[in-house]
């Protein structure tokens, strides 16, 4: 009720959440993507490859290698 009054809802702030984690964990060359996928509580890394490309328009990797060399 209160995100409603927020104008929000619980699907959308996990949803933002998942994407600003995403982009920090794509950013430590550490993390594999699989691995960030799985952190972020996808079932697959299919699925976080469709998520990911939905919010960004680009793959994990692209953003990676984009995010590496800035």
């Amino acid at each position: 009720r209160r995100l409603r009054e927020e104008g929000t809802t619980f699907a959308e702030l996990l949803e933002e959440l998942r994407r600003d984690l995403a982009l920090r964990y794509l950013r430590d060359p550490r993390i594999g993507i699989a691995e960030v996928g799985f952190l972020l509580g996808f079932r697959d890394v299919t699925a976080f490859h469709r998520a990911f490309r939905r919010w960004t328009g680009t793959t994990p990797a692209s953003y990676r290698r984009t995010a590496r060399s800035s």
